[in-house]
């Protein structure tokens, strides 16, 4: 090369190196957006629980009155779990119909993405709602386990 044009400047890289060098920005994305995803799940638990378990709070006269009267700890617990439900099914479902029009929105601005695809926002819904279960097990199993003495003397 340098019998050609000596004043040309040449450079070489390997292509391992080059190829990782592309992907630094991408990488990054990726790791953002995992980092937020992450930090929204846990938000989202936090926040079912706090309110299932204040819900609950509320509710455990009535839980124990329930116990008092013969009903299985089993009927209290899906008492409490099926109630978190009938909260979490039609936020869900809000959640999906929101996510599938801002994805029509950003598909125009965004190169070969879909925003109709099943398996994404399935796979998104299905993980939610095993975070709200997740988060909703705790406050079903402490008033199912409350003892109605104690809540029925105060």
């Amino acid at each position: 090369m340098n019998k050609l044009d000596p004043q040309v400047p040449v450079d070489f890289e390997l292509l391992s190196h080059a190829v990782s060098t592309s992907l630094t920005w991408p990488t990054l994305g990726v790791l953002l957006m995992t980092t937020f995803g992450i930090a929204a799940l846990a938000l989202a638990a936090t926040g079912v629980f706090g309110v299932i378990a204040f819900v609950a709070a509320q509710r455990s006269g009535e839980m124990a009155v329930r116990l008092a009267l013969g009903a299985p700890r089993g009927h209290v617990f899906r008492l409490v779990m099926l109630q978190a439900g009938s909260f979490a099914l039609p936020g869900l479902g809000c959640g999906m119909l929101l996510a599938w029009w801002i994805g029509q929105l950003m598909g125009k601005y965004v190169y070969h993405v879909s925003a109709t695809n099943a398996a994404v926002l399935g796979g998104s819904a299905v993980l939610v709602l095993a975070v709200a279960i997740g988060a909703t097990l705790p406050a079903a199993r402490r008033a199912a386990l409350i003892a109605p003495a104690d809540v029925l003397k105060s």
